[in-house]
């Protein structure tokens, strides 16, 4: 599992939504265009990893993620970001072979243009720290 699978996850595991329902990773590619809100997840870098006491390998991970909610209100995709947002706060969580030590908003809510679908898209940035493993077959 990627630590953007985990991510997902811990969404649906929120009451967020679905997993390739209502909620999806990496580009929007093949979104519905009808329907409730919506969220998406993209990877969005991060600082470099840091390796844990004499290891040289990446011990720690700071990936970042783009959380994007649509809908066509403004106030609904608001209201979903802003529920993503709240949920999406915790420290010493597993999920699946990934283990964060930490999950965090890392800014405020943002307003982008509308999607392809003319839809309202309200999006926030989602820092973590996850100890590096190597991830498994999907």
């Amino acid at each position: 599992m990627l630590p953007v699978q985990a991510i997902t996850t811990l969404m649906a595991a929120a009451g967020l939504g679905v997993q390739g329902v209502s909620i999806f990773l990496g580009a929007a590619e093949n979104l519905p265009s009808t329907g409730g809100a919506i969220l998406t997840v993209v990877e969005s870098g991060g600082p470099p990893p840091q390796p844990l006491h004499n290891d040289v390998t990446d011990g720690l991970r700071f990936p970042s993620y783009q959380v994007t909610a649509r809908h066509s209100s403004y106030l609904t995709a608001g209201l979903k970001a802003a529920q993503a947002r709240h949920a999406m706060n915790a420290k010493n969580i597993a999920v699946g072979d990934q283990f964060f030590l930490w999950i965090q908003p890392s800014g405020e809510p943002i307003t982008l243009p509308l999607d392809g679908n003319q839809r309202a898209r309200v999006a926030f940035n989602l820092s973590t720290s996850v100890r590096a493993v190597v991830p498994s077959d999907p």
